[in-house]
């Protein structure tokens, strides 16, 4: 099983933020999960990921949370038609 079938969400960017919460959960577990005694360079490579990964997750939210203002603010949007402003005669 993958990660893609481990998570179900209704829009894309929910899909995106489960799949980097699935990958940070991996790393944090990988650090914790290590005896001190095997702990090398790679652990250094892993943090980074998990940094780059809690980074992303946080411009997530912020594109979220602007999506959402964007939203509430947006209230009903009306279009007119050049067409209805023209006085058409038939022939």
């Amino acid at each position: 099983m993958n990660k893609t079938e481990l998570v179900s969400t209704n829009t894309p960017l929910e899909h995106e933020r489960d799949l980097l919460l699935v990958t940070a959960l991996e790393n944090f577990s990988f650090l914790l999960l290590r005896p001190r005694s095997k702990r090398s360079e790679q652990d250094g490579k892993v943090f980074q990921r998990l940094r780059q990964t809690n980074d992303f997750l946080n411009c997530l939210e912020r594109i979220d949370k602007t999506m959402g203002e964007k939203k509430q603010n947006a209230g009903r949007r009306y279009t007119v038609s050049s067409l209805s402003c023209m006085n058409v005669t038939k022939p």
